[in-house]
């Protein structure tokens, strides 16, 4: 079972994202994928390929990640891209406030599940929200629109009271997702 660790951002939040970012091409653009809003959100530990023996222990681990945090607000806003603009495979909406805190939680999810096998990320965790991916340099003119036209946008804010633990089920038509747990915040 392929599985994540995400906060789910509200659905006008969602809506907005995907009709600012997409809106900024103009027709279809090849290589360039724009997230459709039911599947935005923001990773805080990718977790892959799990045996499903597991999830209990990493249910217990993430509860106790989650009875350590606070709720916190988090706002979104600004577009970049990974690793640039110039050489793009990721579009996304960048956190403004709220930024430490949610690097806190997701420090906190990685450091949970390692005694369970999982490996440490080695880059930094830059927190964001993905919009689109990028396959070959035919995007990155479109790339360059859509980050520059919401580059100073502010797609609002909202309190971060839940992280959870998702399931992806690859299917011909794309990723399916569904929360396998959700953790309150204290």
């Amino acid at each position: 079972m392929r599985l994540f660790v995400a906060v789910h951002l509200p659905d006008e939040m969602k809506d907005e994202l995907y009709t600012s970012f997409s809106g900024a091409v103009t027709g279809r653009v090849r290589g360039l994928r724009f997230v459709p809003p039911s599947k935005v959100h923001i990773t805080l530990k990718f977790l892959g390929e799990t045996d499903e023996g597991l999830i209990p222990s990493i249910e217990e681990a993430l509860k106790a990640v989650a009875e350590e945090a606070r709720s916190f607000t988090m706002s979104v806003g600004g577009a970049g891209a990974f690793p640039d603009v110039k050489r793009p495979r990721v579009v996304w909406a960048g956190v403004k406030e709220g930024r430490d805190e949610l690097a806190e939680l997701a420090k906190g999810a990685e450091r949970a599940v390692e005694p369970l096998g999982f490996e440490v990320e080695r880059r930094p965790f830059r927190g964001h929200v993905t919009v689109a991916r990028v396959k070959g340099a035919a995007a990155a003119k479109a790339v360059g629109q859509t980050v520059a036209a919401n580059e100073g946008r502010d797609f609002g804010s909202f309190d971060v009271q839940s992280f959870a633990l998702v399931r992806s089920e690859l299917k011909p038509d794309g990723a399916v997702y569904s929360d396998v747990r959700e953790f309150n915040l204290a």
